[in-house]
């Protein structure tokens, strides 16, 4: 096989997930004797996620500051884009044109991209085969215009046809300013790149029918081991973010009759000192999610899409309090499993009772089992690996 040039690009969102799907494609390219180099949004988060190995990091060319022009609600996917950049033609004609110049100066034959649209849109426009992976959120269905996040709130169709129209413009106007083709519609930016999903029909956000394939989740396998106490006491690991009620489900999880594992992201673990007792110990780094799913007899979370989709693989039942757009849809799909409770971030919430029923209704964990036995053969550490075979093979 040629050796070959290939940049994998992250340009919205936050967090790990994005950055390691990166990390087995990187070593997968790599073994098979290609150069890699990675265009990451968040390099300071890069070293956590990405380990010592020597890779080529650069820059993603992203959108700084506030959209000129933002719509207050989000209603798809093409909302989404509006407010990330794809409103303003300047701007989004010079980052489109910092891709190029990234692909261009590195001599790079194809593009992967982890949630990169205007990366995307560059390959596009430069003819350049590319391929994009991601959960079902950031790979919308191929429709015209994009499904709305929430069909059952009656959105217009419309509404989407208008927003739509409106993004089309606006990337299509960047396109012409770098003599690009234009694109007859946003979902051509997905069709035209060789896309997959990094998940299961039953998480995917939209539940609707796609021609795309589902390649589940991969072994991401990363983060600290955990030592848990003795039994008999239930388990418990609550992997969280801030949000207005957390105090409250805090003292909940200290007066809960269990071992209590948590992990609070982007705040000082020092601030959690006074929520200790004997059984509740607090992480003041990610813990190795495969390894505590697998020990642990339920969870708490905020509905990211790859620790839900971990814990269900381990057959454990969630109670999930989801803090944007994104893993309200998570959430959803997991409670119409029967696997989940879910509860909103504001304050006044009952978490006793649902930390109760979480650790003590059986149809709950029933229902987790029944996903993780559907899944069960399903060899995790090949996903990305085979993917990476067959995807060298259409060049």
């Amino acid at each position: 096989m040629v050796a070959r040039r290939i940049l994998l690009a992250w340009e919205l969102g936050a967090g790990l997930g994005h950055l390691m799907p990166m990390r087995l494609l990187a070593t997968a390219l790599r073994r098979r004797g290609h150069r890699v180099f990675l265009a990451l949004r968040d390099l300071q988060s890069a070293r956590r996620a990405l380990g010592a190995e020597s890779l080529d990091l650069l820059q993603a060319p992203v959108l700084l500051g506030a959209p000129l022009r933002p719509v207050k609600v989000q209603l798809s996917y093409a909302s989404l884009l509006h407010n990330c950049g794809f409103d303003d033609t300047a701007g989004l004609t010079a980052r489109l044109q910092a891709w190029r110049t990234l692909v261009q100066s590195l001599s790079i034959d194809a593009l992967v991209a982890v949630h990169a649209p205007t990366a995307l849109a560059a390959a596009s426009s430069l003819r350049l085969p590319a391929a994009t992976l991601g959960t079902g959120f950031v790979l919308p269905p191929a429709q015209v215009p994009f499904p709305p996040y929430f069909p059952e709130k009656g959105v217009r169709e419309d509404s989407l046809q208008r927003n739509e129209a409106v993004v089309l413009g606006v990337l299509n106007g960047a396109m012409a300013e770098l003599a690009g083709e234009p694109l007859p519609n946003l979902a051509t930016l997905f069709r035209r790149a060789h896309p997959a999903l990094l998940s299961y029909p039953e998480l995917d956000h939209y539940m609707l029918p796609r021609s795309i394939p589902y390649l589940g989740q991969p072994d991401f396998s990363q983060g600290l081991p955990v030592r848990w106490g003795p039994r008999p006491e239930k388990r418990v690991f609550a992997y969280l973010r801030p949000f207005p009620g957390l105090h409250e489900l805090l003292l909940a999880l200290q007066n809960l009759k269990a071992q209590v594992l948590v992990h609070v992201g982007d705040l000082d673990p020092a601030r959690l000192k006074a929520y200790l007792r004997p059984g509740l110990v607090v992480s003041s780094s990610p813990a190795h999610l495969r390894q505590v799913a697998a020990d642990c007899d339920a969870y708490v979370g905020y509905a990211p899409h790859g620790s839900t989709a971990e814990m269900l693989l381990a057959g454990k039942p969630g109670l999930l309090i989801p803090n944007n757009v994104e893993r309200q849809l998570v959430a959803q799909r997991a409670q119409a499993l029967g696997a989940a409770l879910v509860l909103p971030q504001s304050t006044g919430q009952d978490h006793v009772a649902a930390l109760q029923r979480l650790l003590e209704d059986s149809t709950l964990r029933g229902a987790a089992e029944a996903f993780a036995r559907r899944h069960a053969a399903q060899d995790r550490s090949r996903i990305l690996e085979d993917w990476t075979e067959g995807w060298l093979r259409q060049f």
